[in-house]
């Protein structure tokens, strides 16, 4: 029985495109149907909108994982529309910051470092922190005067290249 269930959930595994210049108006039946003539399931389709819920001509698409998923990406045309599809870009984020000590790469289960202010640099916890706006900041580690959220920091810098 478990493993019935295990082969049932690997069948589920969801394959995420973006199809870009099909109009807005577009059917999603009509797009669920003429990928499934070209071998392709489609599980969901959303119609993104900009800030003003007003719909792009750009679709993010949830397929059921196939082995000939890959093969979706070379399609240049559907329903009759010059196309593109794409992978969706992934956020990159940064290396993890402990909010308690500042430090990077450094996570609660991890932690052995002490308490760091994130704005002032003192020995207390940034939300308790009583440093005056026009103060200037002072970063914990190395007593710069910027926040400890700061991009600008060359070891933020050359761990973010790492990642």
């Amino acid at each position: 029985m478990l493993v019935f269930i295990h082969l049932l959930l690997v069948n589920f595994f969801i394959y995420k495109i973006v199809i870009r210049n099909l109009h807005f108006s577009t059917i999603s039946n009509d797009i669920i149907k003429a990928s499934a003539e070209l071998g392709h399931s489609v599980k969901f389709i959303y119609n993104v909108k900009n800030k003003n819920k007003y719909p792009l001509s750009l679709l993010f698409v949830d397929m059921l994982t196939q082995d000939n998923n890959k093969d979706i990406l070379e399609i240049k045309s559907l329903l009759n529309t010059k196309i593109s599809i794409e992978k969706p870009h992934k956020k990159k984020h940064g290396p993890p910051q402990y909010h308690n000590c500042q430090s990077y790469e450094d996570t609660r289960n991890n932690c052995h470092h002490e308490l760091n202010c994130g704005k002032c640099g003192n020995i207390n916890p940034t939300n308790e922190c009583s440093k005056d706006r026009h103060n200037p900041a002072k970063f914990a580690l190395c007593n710069e005067k910027y926040t400890a959220n700061y991009k600008g920091y060359p070891v933020y810098k050359a761990l973010h290249k790492k990642t």
